[in-house]
């Protein structure tokens, strides 16, 4: 496992703040170790270095690693005693202007790599690369008082989770967001990371 610490305190504020203080406190609560990713990522890195990003989200998009379905269950009545609604996919839940999806991975894979939502039968998820960006992510602090840490997919595996994204629909022309959000944090990469670009070349 490899992790980087890094400072961010350009999330107080914005429609974000709300979501991670939540999932902090739940995290806290269930013992869970959470990981932001998707679209989330990219606009959290782009506004930290004050660029607009060309396609903004609405939701948080977090992965978990869970053993049982049982163990969701109790991450889902978690949020609901929270004031959340569970909207009619199973994964999304919205409490005011907070909209948080959550996709598992572990022991609940069958087969390995894809989950089947028991509730949404027939509703199947691609979860490969997860396993590996939480292993490898970003840990970030975004409030001194109390000290509130989140956990961020890297640059590499917000990229990964990307391709892997693509290939599952990209190629099959369904949507191509998922290259372009790929395109747009590589673009803008060394200036997100230039203090540490910086710091390895001196």
């Amino acid at each position: 496992m490899t992790n980087t610490y890094r400072t961010l305190k350009t999330i107080k504020g914005t429609r974000f703040e709300k979501a991670f203080k939540t999932l902090n406190a739940i995290s806290n609560e269930l013992n869970l170790d959470t990981l932001i990713v998707g679209a989330t990522v990219k606009e959290i890195l782009l506004e930290s270095v004050n660029h607009r990003p060309a396609r903004q989200t609405l939701d948080v998009d977090i992965t978990l690693e869970l053993q049982s379905w049982d163990e969701f269950e109790a991450l889902e009545k978690s949020l609901l005693e929270k004031g959340f609604e569970s909207e009619d996919s199973e994964h999304r839940f919205v409490r005011d202007e907070e909209i948080i999806d959550i996709v598992p991975f572990g022991d609940l894979e069958s087969p390995r790599g894809v989950i089947a939502w028991p509730k949404d039968k027939g509703m199947k998820m691609n979860v490969q690369g997860f396993e590996e960006a939480l292993a490898h992510c970003d840990i970030y602090n975004i409030e001194d008082e109390p000290e509130i840490e989140i956990k961020i997919a890297s640059l590499a595996g917000f990229c990964l989770l990307k391709i892997i994204s693509w290939g599952d629909r990209g190629l099959k022309g369904i949507n191509q967001k998922d290259l372009e959000d790929f395109y747009e944090i590589l673009k803008y990469s060394e200036l997100i990371f230039s203090n540490e670009i910086y710091e390895l070349r001196v």
